[in-house]
């Protein structure tokens, strides 16, 4: 879903790229110092944080890229279905539910903020 005016209300972040080329490269850099440079959580963790948000937006694209990556790193075959269903029951970390918990407010926020913005 697109929040941009000038954009389909279907366009995908490839989309917001061809629109928007200056922007791209920074963008893909922050990306992936975000994803990849130090942390203290793993690289699965965060591309599963990522495609749990991305699934919570209902942005397929988004969505499927981080969890074919959070596979790629180790992420178990349906644990992402199992967290977008039912995130309380759903086999992961538990140091990991306070972030998932966090995390489940970007939507929601942004949803307010059209509301508002309208």
């Amino acid at each position: 879903m697109s929040f941009l005016p000038s954009l389909s209300s279907e366009a995908t972040l490839l989309d917001v790229f061809k629109k928007f080329p200056a922007t791209t490269l920074p963008l893909l850099e922050y990306h992936e110092i975000l994803m990849r440079g130090p942390s203290p959580l793993e690289v699965a963790e965060r591309e599963m944080i990522a495609a749990y948000v991305s699934g919570l937006n209902a942005c397929q694209y988004c969505h499927g890229v981080h969890a074919a990556t959070a596979s790629h790193f180790g992420v178990p075959e349906g644990l992402l279905k199992r967290l977008l269903e039912n995130p309380v029951e759903a086999p992961i970390d538990a140091r990991m539910r306070p972030l998932l918990a966090f995390v489940e407010h970007v939507p929601l926020a942004v949803e307010s903020s059209e509301r508002r913005l309208g």
